[in-house]
């Protein structure tokens, strides 16, 4: 059955009838409309008591439920907010409450128990004043909410503060800079302080993860078209399972999806990371999952895998042995193992604890190899990571 949208209803009753306020266009720009005093309010007002009791709060549990309502998924996702004593559940305020988030607020949420809200001021307000509440302190999160809305390419207003962070991180972010400045730190620290390098990685994908899939673009990187094509010449089936291992922001997923791969699975060292493949790229993974490549054994069964692919991210090892064996426990065997590294090639001729740790699993017999490619640049050779990188591609068959 049909609910009517609290969201487009104007103020009733259960607004504070003594210290009047309105909805009228925000100070924000793009804000829409905004919630404004038209009275001097002091702090330690009760502007709102809600509850689904009374109507004024509308709750529900379920996407099943969501849907019932014949709202639109995208627009709802605007006024709702989850509840920190029912997180199985998320709200909204009926009427919706109009108001935009400021990191100085004037109102706060108080969730008194389930099914029940409260909204006070925290600050005394000035006739003429805007309302703001803090979206990550006033709004819980709700999992399934979150879920179907991050899918659809949405942001919950909760997670909206760290989302204007990463954006600013985004706008004022050196690739050039911090890229070479990560490489001749974990130059120092590989082999010689475990977990350094992991530390050093996270930091920088982390700051970096809303901007780079354009920096990347900008810069000719080609390591998801090559392992593509190696993968595609090596037999690789559409129907496989696959393991996009240190996936980042899901370039190389993106390419096998285009190439017709539907059940991908990925991991990464950045939390940040797969927060934007699961807001910019839904569709293309069918699990994400925070991973370190350096601690074992990875949350993954045996033989679950018929191609795996990680593309650059194993200079991030701190024995690269160690992860291949690792991550090999993942392939059922005559799967597809697809590898690549970088070196700077003006300064070695490659990447020696890799070359001796393939050797020793091929000795073992642990896999065919299948193809070792001559070095390719990395991009263009004005871009940081041409500027004599170069990428060492590698196939090979498991037995």
């Amino acid at each position: 059955m049909a609910v009517p949208k609290p969201w487009e209803k104007p103020l009733d009753t259960s607004f504070n009838g003594e210290y009047l306020t309105e909805f009228r266009q925000s100070q924000i720009e793009g804000g829409g409309l905004g919630w404004w005093a038209k009275v001097d309010i002091p702090a330690g007002v009760c502007m709102r008591k809600l509850s689904v009791a009374e109507g004024t709060l509308v709750r529900l549990s379920s996407e099943e439920e969501l849907h019932a309502t014949k709202w639109d998924i995208d627009q709802c996702v605007n006024y709702a907010t989850g509840h920190f004593k029912d997180p199985g559940a998320v709200y909204w305020t009926c009427p919706g409450t109009k108001m935009n988030h400021s990191w100085q607020p004037s109102i706060e949420y108080r969730h008194t128990e389930a099914g029940k809200m409260e909204l006070w001021t925290v600050r005394g307000v000035s006739a003429g004043e805007e309302l703001f509440n803090h979206y990550g302190d006033s709004f819980a999160s709700c999992d399934w909410f979150e879920k179907l809305q991050n899918n659809r390419g949405n942001t919950c207003l909760w997670q909206l503060p760290a989302e204007l962070v990463r954006t600013q991180k985004a706008k004022t972010f050196d690739a050039h800079s911090r890229l070479a400045e990560s490489y001749a730190a974990m130059k120092e620290v590989q082999g010689s302080e475990p977990g350094k390098a992991t530390e050093i990685a996270l930091h920088l994908y982390d700051d970096w993860a809303l901007s780079y899939d354009e920096t990347l673009t900008k810069w000719g990187y080609k390591v998801p078209a090559i392992l593509g094509g190696l993968i595609a010449t090596h037999g690789g089936d559409p129907a496989a399972k696959v393991m996009d291992f240190a996936c980042g922001t899901g370039l190389i997923g993106q390419e096998l999806a285009a190439r017709g791969y539907k059940t991908i699975d990925g991991c990464d060292l950045s939390p940040d990371s797969l927060k934007y493949i699961e807001s910019k790229k839904p569709g293309v993974y069918q699990d994400l999952k925070v991973v370190d490549m350096n601690k074992f054994p990875y949350p993954y069964a045996d033989n679950e895998y018929s191609l795996y692919v990680c593309g650059g991210s194993l200079n991030y090892a701190d024995d690269p042995y160690k992860v291949l064996v690792e991550s090999i426990r993942l392939v059922r065997p005559g799967g597809l193992f697809v590898i690549s590294w970088s070196y700077n090639a003006k300064e070695a001729q490659d990447w020696p604890e890799a070359l001796v740790a393939v050797k020793k699993l091929e000795d073992l017999g642990k896999w065919e190899k299948l193809h070792d490619g001559e070095p390719e640049p990395y991009g263009h050779e004005e871009a940081e990571i041409g500027n004599g990188r170069v990428l060492h591609p590698l196939v090979f068959r498991i037995k």
